[in-house]
């Protein structure tokens, strides 16, 4: 049987009925989502802090390039070696070929699984003589191209070394310059391009491109002719993400169950807001009327004023209707208290007739038939 206070006020035929459990929440269910989004927010805090990566395993490298070259001389009456050593100052008229080459390292402190391949470009320049940054002519060409090498080690190493033709580019420049008149900066841009693929237990980890280059002045005569080298010197850092994550469950249990509790909470609230609704005496017997005889009713949009003196309270609203006959006036209705109580009004030519409709009377009607049913139960 269901604990329920029934109160009976003789003002007004109000009735007051009060459930001793849960009563409050019992009129305002959707108060639970509150708690129930508290829960849902514990566990999903609970869920996220349960991954911890554990030996998080860094991988360093380091890239290290040097170019290193010779010129080689045509035959003459002034020097004593066949070729001189780098950083000189040289005679352009008495270089036949230029011999460079190429080191390249990659050294980490992992084995991994490379793919590496080169290409050795030559890019011949013309510039502006005031501005070097305006070309007047640009010509590039793939000089060498290694193939694709796939290794699994620590590291690797390239030494690549090439024969440049001085007297071959010389002489296309002067040409150039010498058909056109022209006054220009030209050099031999030379480059070769190291690019690296590296995969650490087939999860890609590297992927990187690396150039050493160097720029032979062209058109020159006999002094100024010096090279210039950029040669390579890197480390770097190559981090696992989530290497040997785990998950502690000691914090993903409790919030997998406030999780489940928070959505079991919010799915009861909203099913008791829906009941509640649905099961609503006032709201119900209030709709049941205004449909039935919406014909017969004028609703009043302020409150109502009793034009008669004596004013007749009728238990029913279908009484109104015999009234109604014989009066011959429109039943108006008002809400008074918004939700919780309405009146219906015919104001005749000697006496006002009045329904009062109030949902503590509706809901002490549905207590008693409840209560009823239970004890017959």
């Amino acid at each position: 049987m269901k604990n329920r206070i029934i109160q009976y006020i003789k003002s007004d035929k109000v009735y007051t009925i009060e459930n001793k459990r849960f009563a409050f929440v019992n009129k305002n269910p959707l108060v639970l989502l509150l708690p129930a989004i508290i829960l849902v927010l514990i566990g999903i805090l609970c869920f996220s802090n349960s991954k911890k990566v554990d030996n998080v395993k860094s991988i360093s490298y380091s890239e290290t390039g040097n170019i290193d070259y010779k010129v080689y001389l045509k035959e003459n009456n002034y020097y004593d070696t066949s070729y001189l050593e780098k950083d000189m100052q040289y005679i352009a008229s008495l270089i036949n070929t230029i011999n460079v080459r190429f080191n390249y390292e990659l050294h980490g402190t992992e084995k991994l699984d490379y793919k590496y391949s080169y290409r050795i470009i030559a890019n011949l320049k013309v510039s502006d003589k005031a501005d070097t940054t305006k070309l007047l002519y640009n010509k590039e060409e793939t000089l060498k191209e290694g193939e694709l090498v796939e290794i699994s080690d620590n590291n690797f190493v390239i030494n690549e070394d090439i024969d440049i033709d001085y007297g071959k580019y010389n002489n296309y420049i002067s040409t150039f310059r010498s058909e056109y008149g022209l006054s220009a900066n030209a050099e031999l841009a030379l480059k070769m391009v190291i690019d690296t693929n590296g995969q650490y237990k087939e999860k890609p980890l590297l992927k990187n491109s690396s150039s050493l280059s160097m720029a032979i002045p062209l058109s020159e005569q006999t002094i100024n002719i010096k090279m210039d080298t950029n040669n390579l010197n890197q480390n770097g850092t190559l981090k696992l993400s989530n290497a040997g994550a785990s998950t502690n469950l000691l914090v993903l249990m409790p919030g997998i169950i406030s999780m489940l509790l928070g959505i079991l909470l919010a799915v009861f609230s909203v099913y008791k807001y829906i009941r509640k609704i649905n099961s609503d005496p006032y709201r119900k017997e209030l709709n049941r009327i205004l449909k039935e005889y919406d014909a017969n009713i004028v609703t009043a949009t302020s409150s109502i004023r009793e034009n008669s003196s004596s004013t007749v309270r009728v238990s029913k609203f279908e009484e109104l209707l015999d009234a109604q006959s014989q009066e011959n006036k429109p039943i108006i209705f008002y809400e008074v208290d918004p939700d919780n109580k309405s009146y219906f009004i015919i104001n005749g030519e000697n006496t006002t007739y009045r329904f009062t409709l109030t949902r503590a009377y509706q809901e002490r009607l549905k207590a008693e038939k409840e209560t009823f049913e239970d004890n017959i139960k």
